[in-house]
């Protein structure tokens, strides 16, 4: 119960805006415990977001839509692999 309390008051908002790196923001679509109520407060607060919902999934896409998980993982970690480098240098 005291984890699940301090899941539920945990509020990481202020710091969203922080992240620099490029983030996919991954929800099921289907998912009651984070649920996708919070995709458009992460997209919006992380610069340059992308957001993906799996549509057939709910709490773990990962491991419910294993090939499009990595297929759509690796889409975006492609577009994505020179940023990384930019911002080290």
């Amino acid at each position: 119960m005291q984890l699940s309390n301090a899941v539920i008051a945990h509020d990481a908002e202020a710091q969203l805006s922080r992240i620099k790196a490029p983030t996919l923001v991954t929800f099921g679509r289907h998912d009651v415990a984070t649920s996708t109520r919070f995709a458009d407060l992460m997209k919006g607060k992380i610069r340059n977001a992308e957001l993906l919902i799996f549509e057939g999934c709910a709490h773990v896409p990962i491991y419910e839509n294993v090939a499009e998980f990595k297929e759509k993982t690796l889409q975006f970690l492609k577009r994505h692999a020179g940023s990384a480098i930019a911002a080290a240098s």
